[in-house]
């Protein structure tokens, strides 16, 4: 097989259509705003497969995984997408949050932290929050636990 022949084949098999990215794009976006997460899950899931080098992909699958509970999983997926991006918004604290639902509160501090001191997003502000307060007691760092307890209750 000629080089170019062979580069234009190859090159065909690893770029995936663009109407089926959009198609997949679209089914995962509408099953992920009508909450039907297990649609969203697989919409999600073909994009990675078809498009593992894009940040959001994995971001995407990452929210959808930690609204499952499914916080083992999610966990990767958000990684993944901060390897790519590590501008993504919000991405760095929801992984914080799916460490702190799976009990490793020390990696979650930092992203908790950012997340209920700087997030201009209330509710992801109060989970934040919530999952902070959490960790402390988590941690046994008690009065910290309180603190936050105290600047929730003012805050909301």
């Amino acid at each position: 097989m000629p080089l170019l022949l062979y580069l234009v084949y190859f090159s065909a098999i690893q770029a995936p259509d663009p109407g089926v990215l959009q198609r997949y794009s679209q089914e995962g976006e509408r099953a992920l705003a009508e909450r039907r997460y297990d649609d969203a899950a697989k919409a999600y899931e073909k994009l990675r497969e078809l498009s593992p080098g894009t940040a959001e992909v994995h971001a995407g699958l990452g929210l959808i995984y930690f609204q499952q509970q499914r916080f083992a999983e999610a966990v990767p997926a958000l990684r993944q997408a901060l390897k790519l991006n590590p501008a993504l918004p919000r991405a760095d604290i929801l992984l914080a949050m799916s460490l702190s639902e799976l009990g490793q509160f020390k990696e979650a501090l930092p992203g908790l932290r950012k997340g209920f001191r700087q997030s201009s997003d209330v509710p992801l502000r109060r989970s934040s929050g919530l999952q902070l307060q959490r960790a402390y007691t988590g941690l046994q760092q008690d009065d910290k636990a309180v603190e936050v307890a105290l600047d929730l209750t003012r805050l909301h």
